[in-house]
């Protein structure tokens, strides 16, 4: 039996459960292989050990094509009891000041998404903590000694009493990517994007149109 091995990261992407399902269907000697992994970091290839992967925000790297699934609005997360806490919704503008969770090992082009370093013009004030995936990040948000930016997927899930999500409003869209070797000829691959493109909307992967509403963005590579 031939293998197809995908990697996923930590958040919500569940829902993504009847796009696979198609595929296994469409290849019934295909085994799914699943591997979860931690928030991207330098030393560790989104593909390391994986045929196909499924992540929100992936870093930009050499080699690999993507397909975005699915945008969604960004959430501000704070702790009960926050200052902030008393919006029902925020600003970009309301949040670069806060500090964020810090890692040494997360991947700096990630975490500058999250923190809002474009927004903001420069580097976030990050806290000394080791996050390394969800969970990491919502101890320490709950703690109250930072914030943190979570999709809107996320905010609809939250597994934390000690936390609120918040809408931001005018912080940028993020998106769930299919991503892919680009010189991968493996038919069960090409099926999988394929499947992903028409659940999606989107049309062919390598099409350059772009959709008007979610998902968002047809098939772009990861080092453009």
């Amino acid at each position: 039996m031939k293998s197809l091995r995908i990697a996923f990261d930590a958040l919500p992407l569940g829902r993504w459960g009847p796009l696979f399902h198609v595929l296994r269907r469409q290849h019934p000697d295909t085994r799914l292989q699943w591997r979860r992994t931690a928030f991207p970091t330098w030393e560790r290839l989104l593909l390391e050990t994986a045929d196909v992967g499924l992540f929100v925000e992936p870093p930009r790297e050499p080699g690999l094509s993507a397909l975005t699934i699915e945008t969604s609005p960004m959430f501000v997360l704070v702790a009960v009891g926050h200052p902030l806490a008393q919006n029902n919704d925020l600003h970009v503008a309301d949040v670069l000041d806060q500090p964020f969770p810090g890692s040494p090992t997360v991947h700096p082009e990630w975490r500058a998404f999250w923190t809002l370093d474009e927004q903001r013009g420069g580097a976030a004030l990050l806290t000394s903590d080791r996050v390394e995936n969800p969970d990491d990040e919502l101890t320490v948000v709950a703690s109250g000694r930072a914030i943190a930016t979570i999709p809107a997927t996320l905010a609809e899930a939250m597994p934390h009493p000690g936390v609120l999500a918040i809408p931001l409003s005018d912080g940028p869209l993020v998106s769930t990517r299919l991503v892919w070797r680009s010189d991968d000829e493996n038919p069960v691959v090409r099926s999988l994007i394929r499947l992903a493109a028409e659940i999606t909307g989107n049309g062919r992967p390598d099409s350059t149109r772009r959709a008007r509403s979610t998902p968002a963005p047809p098939a772009a590579r990861l080092n453009a």
